[in-house]
């Protein structure tokens, strides 16, 4: 016995992926539904209804057929017009069988006379409608893709949900509306010194309308998302890596759905050729010859099936049914070949919001975001946001503000050796945005820090004139380099790894001391960075320390 327990379980199931169903598969449930109705109904009443009627036994049987030979009857009837004194006789049938011969020839006549599609028709059906939805769902509970799907359902549910979806797309709005000016995405500086005249037009304006963005994105976002948002916005980021690695190798889900695709438009073409034919051998009369003379006396019966005429309604209504999935079958075969499901682009999202670093998927990743837009394309797009790079930027940011706060930061604030107001920042995810509200700093400290972004806030550190970096990776921006221009007097860089001087260090004009430390190679085109060094015109001093190739 099933319990209603678990078939509360099987609902439950159903109902988890239907974000993963388009509206054909959605519609071919409803029809597979009313397939079993129409099963249903028809096994019942042939269970309950009588199933053959033989209550005629033929006396008469002309030409191998219980019939009247009327032509005769009619011939006698000539004659007893011409003759002086007419009589016509009756013809009368008289049957003294018992009830229970009737019912031994009704069950003989209906398994041997009766044509099989009308004795199983109710069981056919139920055949089909169990092929087609075990073909419609079993990619739902194929181990290899089962697997994959609740993974992704449970992810994009909760990417739906987190406050961080929301606290993005606000953002990306509440940015584009401060925007006055247009201006271009993010860049590390890289630029020649051909082109500094047109750097020096942009620079003003840019400054101003950068920071701008970063105040109103920090108001926006900080002061509204608490720790236990940040962290479980972080544990989806982490779950969409994991999960696009493992699903974007293959293409499983992709194969098993366009061949339960193609099984169910095999079985509409065979349920198509065979039904309509066999559909004409329900009728309801039937000659049945069952050889019990020395019992009866009868050889031939007539029977009636009571059942042949609701048994063709319903046959003929399965097979609109039938048309009307094999129809929306084929709709989605032609919608896989047509489609290139194997890639799934972000270009008009990119270019809409302010993630522009959203990466395009492919295999079964793609093929179930576009599953997905045919549900609710709204699923996609928040399904994106834990895609990108910047967001997740972003939300380390805001977990990095939450952690230091200005008191904390000041907390740090010391007067080094030089008596020097300095801030060391050791083992940090970013750089928070509270240490440009210190503007007593004189020497900065960043020390293995994976990448850190000076943003245009910089320009607030009024009092900074040193710069140390150990062992971290610097991004400038532009109006943070014009900044650095003016007011940097010592930059030390300290790494192990071996790699080029940084080219914004060549646009520090007013530099007057230099530390190396660690292993720097020389570029191919500018020789020993000669170029780059005569560029630093109050330059006094470079320490050079371990090995400089």
């Amino acid at each position: 016995m099933i319990t209603l327990t678990e078939l509360r379980c099987l609902a439950d199931a159903q109902a988890s992926f239907h974000i993963l169903k388009p509206w054909w598969d959605v519609f071919c449930y409803y029809l597979t539904m009313i397939m079993l109705l129409v099963a249903v109904l028809a096994g019942a009443l042939q269970l309950t209804q009588t199933r053959l009627l033989c209550c005629l036994p033929c006396k008469l049987e002309f030409d191998n057929h219980c019939a009247v030979p009327w032509h005769l009857i009619k011939s006698n009837i000539n004659e007893s017009f011409t003759s002086a004194t007419p009589e016509i006789h009756p013809l009368q049938i008289q049957n003294y069988l018992h009830r229970q011969q009737y019912s031994y020839i009704d069950a003989v006549c209906y398994e041997r006379e009766l044509h099989w599609f009308a004795k199983f028709f109710p069981y056919l059906v139920l055949l089909h409608t169990f092929i087609f939805a075990a073909c419609s769902n079993f990619w739902l509970y194929y181990p290899s893709t089962s697997s994959r799907l609740e993974h992704f359902v449970a992810i994009l549910h909760k990417c739906f949900d987190s406050p961080w979806t929301t606290r993005a797309l606000s953002e990306t709005v509440a940015e584009q509306s401060v925007r006055t000016v247009p201006c271009s995405k993010s860049k590390t500086f890289l630029p020649s010194p051909s082109n500094m005249t047109e750097l020096e037009s942009k620079r003003q304006s840019m400054s101003y309308s950068q920071t701008g963005l970063e105040t109103a994105g920090r108001e926006s976002t900080s002061n509204v998302l608490d720790r236990r948002e940040g962290e479980q916005a972080k544990s989806i980021f982490e779950k969409v890596k994991r999960f696009r690695v493992h699903v974007e190798q293959k293409d499983v889900i992709y194969r098993v759905y366009l061949k339960q695709i193609v099984i169910k438009v095999i079985v509409f073409i065979l349920i198509m050729i065979y039904v309509p034919y066999y559909l004409t051998f329900i009728n309801l009369e039937i000659d049945c010859v069952v050889d019990i003379r020395s019992f009866t006396g009868y050889k031939r019966y007539q029977c009636v099936y009571s059942l042949a005429e609701i048994f063709k309604v319903l046959a003929s209504f399965y097979v609109v049914l039938v048309i009307l999935y094999g129809l929306t079958c084929t709709y989605s075969f032609l919608w896989m070949l047509r489609s290139s499901l194997k890639q799934y682009s972000f270009e008009k999202l990119r270019e809409q919001s302010n993630y522009s670093d959203i990466p395009d998927v492919r295999n079964d990743f793609a093929f179930i975001l576009h599953l997905a837009d045919q549900y609710d394309p709204l699923y996609s797009k928040r399904f994106s946001i834990f895609l990108s790079e910047v967001s997740e930027n972003k939300l380390k940011q805001i977990s990095l503000n939450n952690e230091w706060s200005l008191e904390r930061l000041k907390s740090k604030l010391v007067r080094n050796s030089q008596d020097k107001m300095e801030l060391h920042l050791f083992m940090l995810s970013g750089l928070p945005d509270d240490v440009f509200e210190l503007t007593e700093i004189e020497v900065l400290t960043l020390e293995l820090i994976p990448e850190v972004k000076l943003p245009p806030s910089l320009s607030q550190l009024s009092s900074l004139k040193e710069l140390n970096i150990y062992h971290s990776t610097l991004i400038v921006e532009y109006p943070a380099l014009h900044f650095l221009e003016d007011n940097l007097k010592i930059l030390r860089l300290k790494s192990v790894d071996m790699g080029k001087i940084p080219r914004w260090v060549f646009y520090l004009k007013n530099l007057q001391e230099l530390y190396l430390t660690g292993c720097y190679v020389p570029e191919p085109q500018n020789g020993f960075y000669s170029e780059g060094f005569q560029d630093l015109a109050n330059l006094k001093a470079i320490h050079l320390k371990n090995s400089l190739s």
